[in-house]
This record gives C-alpha cells, sequence and structure tokens, in this order.
C-alpha cells in the first residue's frame, strides 16, 4: 500500500504540476492571440487609412485631368481665335496696301487735274469768260459756224465743270479712304 499510496501522492502531484502548466500555457495563447488580433485590427485601420489617401488621390488626379482637359479646350480655342484674328490682320493689312495704292493713284488724278484747273482759272482771269464766249460766237463766219462754236463753248464750259466735279469727287474719295485707313490700322 505504500506503493499505492506513492503513486497515488506521485500521480495527484503530477495532476498539481500539470494543471500549473497547462494553465500558463493556456494563459499565454490567449494573450498571443489577443495580441494578434490587436495587430490585425491595428492592421485593418491603417490598411483603412491607405484606403482614404488612395481615395483622396484618385479624386485629385480626377480633378487635375478635369483642369487639364479644360486648360487644352481653351488652349485650342485661343489657338483658333488667334488664326482667325491673324487672317484678319492680313486681310486688313492687304485691304490697306491696296487702298495706299488707289489713294496714289486719285492723287496723281487730282495732281494732273490741278494744273488743268490752274490754267483754265488763268486763262479766266486774264480774260473774262463771258467774253471769251461772245467773241467766239461773234467771230463765226455763219449760222453753221455760230452752231459749231456754241457747241464747242458748251462742251468746254460742261468739261470745265465736269473736271472740278470728279476733281472734288476725287478729293473726298482720298479722305474717305485715309479715315477707312486710320480706323483700320486702330485695329
Amino acid at each position: 500500500m505504500k506503493i499505492f499510496k506513492r503513486m497515488t501522492l506521485a500521480a495527484v502531484t503530477g495532476i498539481f504540476f500539470m494543471t500549473g502548466i497547462t494553465e500558463t500555457h493556456a494563459q499565454s495563447n490567449e494573450e498571443a492571440l489577443q495580441s494578434t488580433e490587436n495587430k490585425i485590427k491595428e492592421t485593418e485601420k491603417a490598411v483603412q487609412q491607405k484606403e482614404k489617401e488612395k481615395q483622396s488621390i484618385n479624386s485629385d488626379v480626377q480633378n487635375i485631368q478635369s483642369q487639364l482637359n479644360s486648360l487644352h479646350t481653351v488652349i485650342s480655342s485661343n489657338k483658333k481665335e488667334l488664326a482667325s484674328t491673324e487672317k484678319q490682320i492680313s486681310e486688313a493689312n492687304k485691304m490697306i496696301e491696296k487702298k495706299k495704292k488707289e489713294i496714289v493713284l486719285l492723287q496723281e488724278k487730282v495732281l494732273s487735274r490741278k494744273d488743268i484747273i490752274e490754267n483754265r482759272l488763268v486763262a479766266l482771269q486774264q480774260d473774262d469768260k463771258t467774253s471769251v464766249v461772245i467773241d467766239t460766237l461773234m467771230n463765226a463766219d455763219n449760222f453753221g459756224d455760230f452752231v459749231a462754236r456754241m457747241g464747242a463753248v458748251t462742251t468746254l464750259l460742261s468739261a470745265d465743270n465736269d473736271i472740278l466735279k470728279q476733281h472734288q469727287n476725287d478729293l473726298d474719295q482720298i479722305e474717305k479712304d485715309k479715315k477707312k485707313l486710320i480706323s483700320k490700322k486702330k485695329y
């Protein structure tokens, strides 16, 4: 019985020791499990934070892309407007050059008419217009010559009036063209 008591005592002592070791090992496993769960939760929070940051960055990228597209549209529109404006400027410059040439031609006509008008005015001042007409008509040899001279006098007087009118019209046209050129150059 002594052996039985000893074995029982050894078994009971072994059970006590085993219970203590198992309990300690179980607590270590629970703490490790809890620690691992905490690490998983922290990792999930970090992943969620990174996901939010990723969404924010994606949103920023989309906004920048939208602004970039808008800028490309504005640049394209500005290029078209620039091309149109350059074309208008080119056409205006061509028109200005054409008008300058027309003004030069009109000024040449005016100058040539000016000499004719000056000569006619000098002649009229030296001889009264009425006396020239009367002398011409009175020196007619016959009635046919008188009618012919009357036609010539009428033609000369009409030509003088036409020259004066044309001269004034050309001067007015030169002024109009100069004003147009000035207004075109302002643009």
